[in-house]
């Protein structure tokens, strides 16, 4: 069986897709994890306003922007992706991490078509979203969807536990579990 070149992380807002996705990347590709990774992170909260992953960029003063230390925002478009695509990886693969790829507008969502249908050797695309609805049957009929839900009470206390998070206060160990409502 041939591995996918695409997957769709789907679950709740707010729930860690990015960043378990992040994590998994970052132990599997190793020092090639900043040279073979591109990750178009979801800016929409932090500037206010609606964020839409375009056809293509046209530079303006919104298209960058500091927002916090670790974080650059950059308008980047589909053939921005492509082109990254096209490159060769350093290591063994060159992937991409799109967030909520449901706010793709159409255009985008076409020109993108072309890319899950003909996938460049060693590429992997993954995307999250948190309403797979909102996509194109066609860019869902191309992708292996990956269900992420809300941890149950004893997976997140057993995450607690193997993550040390407050060991010595059960207390306060189940007030963050009920704030938390299964989202680690």
């Amino acid at each position: 069986m041939k591995a996918p070149h695409f997957l769709i992380v789907a679950g709740p807002q707010h729930i860690g897709k990015s960043s378990i996705v992040r994590e998994l990347l970052k132990e599997r590709m190793g020092n090639y994890f900043v040279t073979d990774l591109m990750q178009i992170k979801d800016f929409s909260e932090q500037l206010d306003k609606k964020h839409n992953l375009k056809l293509k960029t046209v530079p303006t003063s919104e298209t960058f922007k500091i927002l916090i230390k670790d974080h650059n925002y950059q308008d980047i478009g589909i053939r921005d992706i492509n082109a990254r695509l096209q490159q060769s990886a350093i290591g063994k693969n060159k992937i991409i991490l799109l967030e909520n790829i449901e706010r793709m507008i159409t255009d985008a969502s076409n020109a993108f078509l072309k890319t899950c249908e003909e996938p460049l050797p060693k590429r992997l695309i993954i995307a999250t979203t948190s309403n797979p609805t909102q996509l194109l049957e066609t860019i869902l009929s191309r992708a292996l969807t990956i269900k992420f839900n809300a941890l149950s009470d004893t997976e997140l206390l057993v995450w607690m536990n193997q993550n040390s998070m407050f060991t010595d206060n059960d207390e306060l160990k189940h007030l963050v579990m009920n704030m938390a409502m299964g989202k680690p």
